[in-house]
This record gives structure tokens, C-alpha cells and sequence, in this order.
């Protein structure tokens, strides 16, 4: 069991309600965009129209239709996924994970942010999140990569990287980045 990730070039509210079936409706590109409470600045890019009242925690954005292109990749077992966010962050931010979770007002204007503090199992990221995460990836690149060089996992860490980038840089106009 691991995290997928599925990316969205376009996507829009859709119009009434999705589909009743999960897996006709996943199918189809429709999901739910939110975010667990706490990871809002991860959901810009469409409105936070409530929260669960079943207790979930969860910020609730509309139901969203996705279209053009989409991307697919896992982004490894869990723990893969957390090796590679304790990578960028240490890469970065010179801290671990944690510190980013501990304390998010200190590290929200920082690169990754986005990414670093968001759930590692479920949810979505707007495309304004997709976007500044795309330049981060973009801009912060060469930095990574060569703090990597000496990492036993530096090619899976590169090719994750970059696939990353490429992720949000579709999504960052007006797509998604679902987690699931």
C-alpha cells in the first residue's frame, strides 16, 4: 500500500452532484477537493466552502471535475513518501519534517511548504498551491540534486523530484493534485 497521486491539467466545479458510484466517479476525474483542517494554504486555488461535520477534520472545497491531460505516479509506500519529504526538507529548509509540522507559521512563506506540511494519505492541492510549488521545484532544483549526490537513494530521490515538478507544473493553471 502506498500513496498514488493523480494530476489534473484542468479542473472546475463540477455543476450538481458527482457521480453516486467511487470508482465510476474517480473514473471520470471527479473528487472532492479538500484538505485535512490545518493545510488550507495547500487548497488555494479553489474556495473552502466548509468543514466535516462528521468529526473528520477536514476544510471541504466543491466537488471538482478534472480534464485535459492527466498524470498518474505513486509516490512510493508511505514511509518512501516521508523519506522523500524529510529529504527536501532537510535539503531546503535545513530542518526535518517535523519542525515544518511542529511550527507552520515559521516555515509557511518558505519553499515546499505546500508539500512538506500536508497530509500523507489523502486530499488535493489547488492549482495556486501547484503553481508555487512548481517554481519551488523549478527554481530550487540544482540546490537539491547536488545535496543529494552523496545519497545512497539519490536516483529515486531525482526521479521523485522530477516528477514532482512535472506534476505541479501541470496542474499549476488551473488543475489539481489529488492524493489518494
Amino acid at each position: 500500500m502506498g500513496l498514488d497521486i493523480l494530476v489534473y491539467e484542468h479542473a472546475a466545479p463540477i455543476d450538481g452532484d458527482p457521480i453516486e458510484d467511487i470508482d465510476d466517479r474517480y473514473d471520470a476525474g471527479q473528487h472532492h477537493a479538500w484538505v485535512y483542517t490545518g493545510f488550507e494554504q495547500s487548497a488555494r486555488g479553489y474556495p473552502i466552502i466548509g468543514s466535516d461535520d462528521g468529526g473528520g477534520g477536514r476544510s471541504l472545497g466543491p466537488w471538482m471535475q478534472g480534464s485535459g491531460r492527466v498524470e498518474g505516479f505513486s509516490a512510493g509506500s508511505y514511509s518512501g513518501y516521508g523519506e522523500f519529504r524529510e529529504a527536501l526538507s532537510a535539503a531546503v529548509l535545513g530542518v526535518r519534517a517535523s519542525a515544518v509540522w511542529n511550527d507552520p507559521d515559521a516555515y509557511r512563506d518558505k519553499p515546499f511548504f505546500e508539500l512538506i506540511n500536508f497530509a500523507d494519505n489523502d486530499g488535493v492541492i489547488g492549482c495556486e498551491a501547484a503553481a508555487d510549488l512548481a517554481e519551488d521545484f523549478r527554481q530550487h532544483r540544482e540546490a537539491v540534486l547536488e545535496k543529494w549526490d552523496n545519497d545512497v537513494d539519490r536516483d529515486w530521490l531525482r526521479s521523485k523530484y522530477d516528477k514532482w515538478l512535472a506534476s505541479f507544473e501541470l496542474a499549476s493553471v488551473d488543475g489539481m493534485v489529488v492524493f489518494r
